[in-house]
């Protein structure tokens, strides 16, 4: 009995040191939200709820080999703390997707890292759109996510899809890119849909600046596949495109305070017609002590293109402002309020990739309709 007990003491000690370089992480984000639509078409027109706002939890590690090189991996997989995004068909706005829940439904990769940058393949990778604005103008990005920040008008196109592999370089005196190949999907028809983009961008200590293009063709979406478990899958179709143009940058004019600018055209060709809608985006963050500000705002304006796909009224705006207290390092009060607005013709084309405007919480009010949005939350670090 005496060695058995032994045993199990020495491989207490055993198993953490093999997986010493094994980290474990996450983050736990809930909030009360209280969301008031003026359209009748809305699930609810004035409804409290428990939702969450982003919780992940993930696995990651390195190897350095004997080359100098560094081998890198991890998973990370979306938790529910509170109710998911709204989903079509949803009656209570408290219905999951596979695919926004489980195993993989965000960044899984393996990876490879040294002199000349970073290398991974995967799937549910950031989007280069998201990634990369966060670099090079953080003002415009979510503070917290369920109210969206800027996703819906200068960051449209924001995926995670399948099959990627994708680039960044080391900074060169502040010049840094970084590159995407979706390998997408193949019917038996032989029609191959798949995407790629670029990222180039200059960080400085007074300002940054940056571009981002993303391509896909025989799809008109970011990504003919979002969806690692293939519950959000389109159909090739030959000749269908995809274009999305992004150009952001920030000022920083003080510690603690920046203030960023973004334009953003996403083009399509469905069916050989042709069409495109171009978003704007002005944005603040101002950090000092434990607070955290921040207030953005965003116009997307009509669907332009061919005569029969040019509408007016298909455009959308909304606004944002979010209030971080810092309760430690680990955890923190957040408070934030959200304003869209749908114009009435808005969503008319979401099948040529032009759609309406809502929060990341699935608040979305039709065409001709506008949603105002409060929640307060907690959200801790691990």
């Amino acid at each position: 009995m005496k060695k058995i007990i032994a045993l199990a003491v020495a491989s207490a000690f055993i198993v953490p040191a093999a997986m010493a370089d094994v980290t474990i992480y996450g983050s736990a984000r809930s909030a009360v939200e209280y969301s008031h639509n003026d359209d009748t078409a809305a699930v609810s027109n004035n409804r409290f709820r428990l939702v969450d706002e982003g919780s992940r939890l993930g696995f990651k590690g390195s190897d350095k080999l004997d080359s100098g090189l560094t081998v890198l991996w991890g998973n990370e997989n979306r938790i529910r703390v509170g109710a998911s995004s709204q989903v079509t068909g949803a009656t209570s706005g408290s219905s999951t997707g596979i695919d926004t829940q489980g195993w993989n439904a965000r960044d899984t990769f393996v990876g490879l890292q040294g002199d000349f940058g970073t290398i991974k393949a995967g799937v549910r990778m950031a989007n280069l759109l998201d990634s990369s604005l966060s670099d090079y103008a953080a003002a415009l990005g979510d503070n917290v996510d369920g109210n969206g920040g800027q996703d819906f008008s200068v960051r449209r196109g924001d995926v995670r899809g399948t099959n990627s592999v994708i680039y960044v370089s080391p900074s060169f005196s502040g010049f840094k890119f970084k590159a995407m190949y979706d390998f997408g999907a193949k019917t038996t028809t032989a029609v191959n849909a798949y995407s790629y983009g670029a990222t180039a961008m200059y960080n400085a200590n007074m300002f940054d600046i940056g571009a981002t293009y993303i391509g896909s063709h025989n799809t008109n979406l970011a990504s003919v596949q979002q969806s690692a478990t293939s519950t959000l899958t389109s159909t090739p179709v030959d000749g269908n495109k995809y274009n999305n143009y992004q150009i952001a940058g920030q000022i920083k004019p003080i510690s603690g305070l920046s203030i960023g600018a973004g334009w953003q055209r996403v083009s399509t060709t469905t069916s050989n017609v042709d069409a495109h809608q171009d978003g704007y985006g002005l944005g603040a963050r101002y950090a000092v002590g434990k607070l955290t500000y921040s207030l953005t705002g965003g116009i997307v304006n009509d669907v332009k293109g061919d005569s029969a796909i040019s509408v007016t009224d298909t455009g959308y705006k909304l606004f944002n402002g979010t209030i971080i207290y810092a309760l430690s390092k680990q955890t923190q009060m957040q408070f934030g309020v959200s304003y869209i607005k749908n114009k009435a013709n808005a969503g008319t084309y979401s099948g040529n990739g032009f759609s309406l405007v809502g929060t990341d919480t699935g608040v979305t009010p039709a065409a001709n309709g506008s949603a105002t949005v409060a929640s307060v939350g907690l959200r801790t670090d691990f």
